[in-house]
């Protein structure tokens, strides 16, 4: 991919054979970011350590399930102490090796635009995104409403429309999909929680098992919201992070 001459320019480097993962990953750094991100794919340790020792990699997102050897084998030896990592497993089974590295984060397969997005917002891990977003306009019954993200408690998916809760018990019906919003709010304290359901974590109690064992989450307003079983293990990672009850 041919490099731009930009101060503000970061290089990514997505070291993965899933298919899907790369394509999410890639699509969406694209898309947001444009032209102030280089992103580079390869699917083995080693073409990644050639990338890494060549090219000024700022970031590494690192899937833990290559083949012939184990995705650990490129960063145990990495001297880039400024370097990035995030870890991507099927599972949390390899959280405490991942701490051995001082891993940036570790996050859980399927990933969603949001995961990334979370990851790649923190402590502006990719500086000068193309815009940043403080207000989002919606046109909700023939009028139009500014609403400041943070009074954001969660939004709901409605096939073709969404639902916007906010912290003054308003609720905005709005023509956006849940897909869009996702892609619109780039920030660590959204997490869509399933696939109906987007969630600011500022707003979140904690969690609760139901009588047939699924896993809510209540938010401040006593609301409670199912979580996706596919997301729990992230999510409670989450959490952890943002020092919320667990279950």
């Amino acid at each position: 991919m041919k490099r731009e001459s930009n101060e503000s320019l970061s290089s990514v480097l997505i070291v993965s054979v899933d298919v899907y993962l790369i394509d999410t990953i890639k699509k969406d750094i694209e898309l947001r970011y444009k032209n102030k991100v280089d992103v580079i794919v390869t699917n083995n340790v080693f073409d990644a350590r050639n990338e890494i020792n060549s090219k000024n990699i700022s970031i590494l997102l690192l899937d833990i399930h290559l083949p012939l050897v184990n995705g650990f084998e490129l960063i145990k030896n990495l001297v880039n102490n400024s370097l990035k990592t995030i870890v991507i497993a099927n599972n949390n089974d390899y959280v405490s090796e991942a701490l051995k590295y001082n891993v940036f984060d570790y996050l859980i397969k399927p990933l969603e635009i949001s995961d990334i997005n979370r990851v790649l917002s923190k402590e502006n891990l990719i500086i000068n995104p193309d815009f940043s977003l403080n207000k989002i306009v919606i046109n909700s019954h023939k009028a139009f409403k500014i609403i400041n993200p943070d009074e954001i408690i969660w939004i709901e998916a409605h096939n073709s429309y969404s639902k916007i809760y906010t912290k003054d018990n308003g609720v905005y019906k709005t023509s956006k999909s849940m897909s869009y919003y996702e892609k619109l709010l780039l920030h660590e304290k959204f997490y869509r929680i399933h696939r109906s359901h987007m969630i600011n974590t500022n707003f979140v109690k904690g969690l609760e098992k139901t009588l047939t064992k699924q896993v809510v989450v209540v938010m401040n307003n006593n609301q409670k919201l199912l979580v996706s079983s596919l997301k729990i293990n992230q999510f409670k990672h989450v959490l952890i992070k943002s020092n919320k009850n667990l279950i």
